[in-house]
């Protein structure tokens, strides 16, 4: 350990530990205890891994710099990025997943006061927050009230003219009920009112992203970083969103669920069935999984079944095994079995071992009846039904075992 904190060079002799992050700072300690306790291949000198033989073992596909920020404890790293560092780590799909939950945790402790710089304007400093002297009223008041009994054309007009941090203080003042003023808004030149949205803190938004329609949501979205995107959908009222998601086209609700927090975009699927099971089939099977960890157990079972056969065997091979061993049994025993067809031995093996043994050895039973008829209809692809089962059946009864020494 050197002087200021931070591991020293060499293999730690301290082990990472995802499970006790709870901060940004302490999700970038353990990031670096991660690599620098990670064994190095026999052509990599030295005792410890660089940041540069990490990038190349993710294929150089997450810049250095991208590394180095998610190590630093200042810089929250994206889900996807600390997934693929611990992959790159020679961790298993399933030890990947407790580390992208700590980073969760790690955004959920960041998010629990006002989180952006631009949200300022919004203080006392702004005199947005002030609570003049009796009698008296700010300038961004006196501004809001004169613009409500503006014609809505020219009020438009007339905020196209104002700077962005104007824009800002006046849509902080915005309420649900304001229909005259979110029709002003939203009749904004998009550029501009995109602008001030990605500088807005994202509660104080959520009146005008839920009284405007989906496809002008969209329009917006298209304009703002991805990380916005994801504050701003999750800042909506959950049905709100969950509607814009189905009334626009797919692959954009999936670039939208893709861009929230887990936690949040659950709330949304909870409120969705067949147009979460598309939106699901696009994200990454560790992205669907994190989702589906999170949404009520009747609402995961039924977007399983809905989702293409392949993405939602990948999906449930990264979900957390209590969560597989809970949604398995509400599901129809010939979807789960024609999940597990599609499945290798191992991660069918993984998926049997987490459930009543009873209910896994029928299921067992179908999904080779199943690879039996396969095998009739098609060619050598498809695996020998006997052999399956047996292989399936041997793993089962390790991963069994290995679960009950934790125990």
């Amino acid at each position: 350990m050197s002087e200021n904190g931070k591991p020293g060079p060499g293999p730690s002799a301290q082990r990472p530990d995802p499970t006790s992050v709870e901060t940004v700072a302490q999700l970038g300690y353990q990031l670096t205890l991660l690599r620098r306790s990670t064994p190095r291949a026999s052509n990599e000198p030295g005792s410890a891994l660089t940041l540069a033989e990490l990038a190349r073992r993710m294929d150089d596909k997450v810049p250095i710099s991208t590394l180095g920020n998610a190590e630093s404890g200042k810089i929250l790293p994206s889900g996807e990025n600390v997934y693929l560092i611990a992959l790159a780590c020679g961790l298993s799909q399933q030890e990947a997943g407790e580390w992208a939950r700590a980073r969760e945790r790690a955004w959920q402790h960041r998010h629990r006061s006002p989180h952006r710089a631009a949200a300022a304007a919004t203080e006392p400093a702004s005199q947005l927050a002030v609570d003049p002297p009796s009698g008296q009223i700010t300038e961004a008041e006196a501004e809001y009230h004169l613009l409500a009994t503006m014609h809505p054309r020219r009020a438009t007009a007339r905020l196209n003219e104002m700077g962005v941090e104007r824009t800002i203080q006046l849509l902080a003042r915005l309420s649900p009920d304001d229909a005259h003023m979110i029709a002003v808004f939203t009749a904004m030149d998009p550029t501009r009112l995109a602008a001030a949205l990605t500088d807005l803190r994202p509660d104080l938004a959520r009146p005008l992203l839920d009284g405007i329609g989906p496809q002008k949501v969209m329009s917006l979205f298209n304009r703002m970083p991805v990380e916005t995107i994801g504050e701003l959908a999750a800042a909506m009222d959950p049905p709100r969103a969950a509607g814009m998601l189905a009334a626009i086209d797919p692959d954009q609700a999936t670039r939208v669920l893709g861009a929230m927090e887990w936690i949040p975009a659950a709330a949304v699927l909870n409120e969705m069935t067949p147009d979460g099971a598309v939106v699901l089939n696009g994200l990454e099977p560790f992205e669907a999984a994190a989702a589906l960890n999170e949404v009520n157990l009747q609402q995961a079972a039924r977007l399983l079944t809905m989702m293409e056969k392949d993405r939602a065997a990948s999906s449930l091979a990264h979900m957390r095994p209590d969560r597989v061993a809970m949604v398995l049994p509400l599901m129809e025993p010939d979807t789960v079995a024609g999940l597990l067809t599609i499945a290798g031995p191992d991660e069918a093996a993984a998926l049997l071992a987490m459930m009543e043994q009873d209910l896994a050895a029928g299921l067992l039973d179908r999904a080779a009846q199943l690879l039996r008829a396969m095998r009739r209809q098609h060619a050598a692809p498809i695996p020998t039904a006997t052999a399956w089962k047996q292989r399936v059946e041997a793993l089962a009864v390790e991963r069994r075992q290995a679960i009950s020494r934790t125990l």
